[in-house]
């Protein structure tokens, strides 16, 4: 005579909870909001004027530039004179392939074609690890602070290359 198996027949009481747990999460994950993008809060605006420069040519107000970024380590990724835009690399010495930026570019006043204003944005470049290269968030001050030992030689450089 065979025995019968005294668990034959019953279900093991902790698969029917766990199962529900199991649907209520899929249910939750499926209604659970998707996390919000990174905003920044401060307001758009067009970047302000580094100089003005009256009676300039601006062949050679990019040129001075170029020159006097090449003395503080930058090297020319782009020289457009057509377009009077001028966008430099440096590399940083602490890690290869951590980099500053800096993009110039001049206009020309409408009412007034022989008033040249500069414009400059500067950009420090660092790696992160499995993001790729990412531009560093700096306030006012922190940029001026890392700009202090060449833009204010660029600037009076360029102001001085009129004609």
């Amino acid at each position: 005579m065979r025995r019968k198996d005294p668990n034959l027949g019953m279900k093991k009481p902790i698969t029917f909870p766990l199962l529900v747990i199991a649907i209520l999460l899929s249910i939750w994950n499926a209604l659970a909001p998707e996390p919000a993008p990174k905003v920044d809060f401060c307001a758009q605006e067009p970047p302000t004027v580094a100089t003005v420069i009256e009676g300039g040519n601006p062949t050679n107000v990019l040129a001075t530039a170029a020159s006097c970024l090449g003395t503080n380590g930058f090297s020319m990724t782009k020289n457009d004179k057509r377009e009077f835009l001028i966008e430099a690399r440096k590399n940083a010495s602490d890690r290869p392939k951590n980099y500053e930026r800096v993009v110039l570019w001049l206009t020309r006043d409408v009412a007034k074609p022989e008033v040249l204003k500069v414009y400059m944005l500067y950009g420090s470049y660092i790696e992160i690890f499995g993001k790729g290269m990412g531009r560093k968030v700096l306030d006012k001050s922190q940029e001026d602070e890392i700009t202090s030992s060449w833009k204010p030689k660029l600037i009076e450089a360029m102001e001085n290359a009129r004609d």
